[in-house]
């Protein structure tokens, strides 16, 4: 295994889609908190307008967030192709990344939602959004989210309800690894195990899960297509495409009410997958197609420095809770 060695346009790309998907993801969170809804802003410019549509990108850089790690994720066991190194090094090192985070963010935020509930529960924060009201700070679903099992099983622990991203991280690597285990297996024994995998999957998960699970593996076939067919979409065209589905995600959400009948919100998470999409494309067109830049060294460690990008938006709603 080769150190971390932080070379190559493609991985500094992908480096910095992560962590600017987190940093709006934290910056809506803010503006929901301490800002005034869009409509009831009363001088409309193009200053604030631009601000409600960056911040308002919230599920579109999550969408971001998931396709480069199923990106990094490939590019990771590609590199790693032995099987001992991806069973013993590359899995349990992505899995205690993902507990780094989750852990700090599970126990502070319990601290800060409990001093919250205590003394500062008449503030706006508490009282004016129902989600809030009523926290869940119980031991079983603490413990329940020390096993990453919200919100499959208990309920979100707190008000930090975006520790579920990374449950989602967790699972979504468990069920790939399962997968490839899979493929071992002999004919037809495998086909059959792959389709049970398949069947239980879809019907045990939510399909908010199974959407985001999608646009994680959408991230791994990026790798596989673009190793293997060496797709190179115009940079310039594929840019275009992907603020194009920005705005085309931006304008249903916004007018959801108006387009959706009843009961059919949940049609809302499929404009997230078209921005996954074309974001893939945009990985397309820059992966590197020199055989020097087909395995960057950034990518031979276990290790990614963007895991960590989840870690600061997992303690922003007890903060700002408590102190609105």
């Amino acid at each position: 295994m080769r150190t971390l060695d932080m070379k190559g346009r493609f991985a500094t790309f992908l480096l910095c889609s992560q962590w600017t998907s987190a940093i709006i993801a934290l910056m809506y969170h803010v503006r929901f908190l301490l800002f005034v809804p869009y409509d009831a802003v009363e001088a409309k410019n193009v200053l604030s307008k631009a601000f409600y549509f960056i911040t308002g990108l919230d599920h579109e850089s999550f969408a971001v967030f998931f396709l480069v790690d199923g990106i990094v994720t490939g590019l990771i066991m590609l590199d790693n192709r032995s099987e001992k190194i991806i069973n013993h090094v590359v899995v349990p090192h992505r899995l205690a990344e993902i507990y780094r985070v989750a852990l700090p963010g599970i126990m502070l935020g319990a601290v800060l939602d409990v001093i919250g509930v205590r003394f500062f529960n008449c503030s706006a924060v508490y009282t004016g959004f129902p989600q809030l009201s009523k926290l869940s700070l119980t031991y079983s679903s603490m413990l329940g989210k020390l096993f990453l099992l919200q919100p499959f099983i208990v309920p979100t622990f707190g008000s930090n309800s975006t520790l579920y991203l990374l449950s989602y991280l967790f699972w979504f690597l468990v069920l790939f690894i399962i997968f490839l285990y899979t493929v071992r297996l002999r004919r037809p024994y495998g086909q059959y195990t792959r389709g049970l995998l398949f069947v239980a999957t879809v019907a045990v998960m939510s399909n908010k899960f199974l959407m985001w699970f999608s646009i994680w593996l959408l991230g791994i076939a990026v790798v596989v297509l673009s190793g293997v067919r060496r797709l190179k979409p115009s940079v310039l065209g594929s840019i275009a495409l992907f603020l194009g589905a920005l705005i085309t995600s931006r304008l249903i959400v916004f007018h959801m009410d108006a387009i959706l009948p009843p009961g059919a919100h949940w049609v809302v998470e499929y404009p997230y997958f078209l921005v996954a999409v074309s974001f893939a494309i945009v990985a397309c067109a820059l992966y590197p197609v020199t055989k020097q830049e087909e395995n960057p060294d950034v990518f031979s460690s276990p290790s990614w420095p963007a895991v960590s990008a989840g870690s600061e938006k997992q303690l922003h709603s007890p903060f700002f809770a408590i102190f609105q």
